[in-house]
């Protein structure tokens, strides 16, 4: 199993949290700020895969869908 975490003190408190269902990323804000943590697939073999969390995933999680 793999995923992605934040770790924090009690009194610090994450708003907007969002986790992709792959696990490998989540972003959330913390007092106005957007925190992202990821865990990227690495290597030349692997290169499908990292560009399309950088072209895709990480485009949702940096700008999330707007629902009006």
């Amino acid at each position: 199993m793999r995923g992605t975490a934040f770790a924090a003190r009690d009194e610090i408190q994450f708003t907007n949290i969002r986790q992709l269902p792959s696990g490998r990323e989540m972003a959330a804000e913390l007092r106005g700020i957007t925190l992202i943590n990821t865990y990227v697939p690495s290597g030349t073999v692997k290169r499908r895969k990292w560009e399309h969390f950088y072209n895709s995933e990480l485009a949702y999680l940096t700008h999330p869908p707007t629902y009006r």
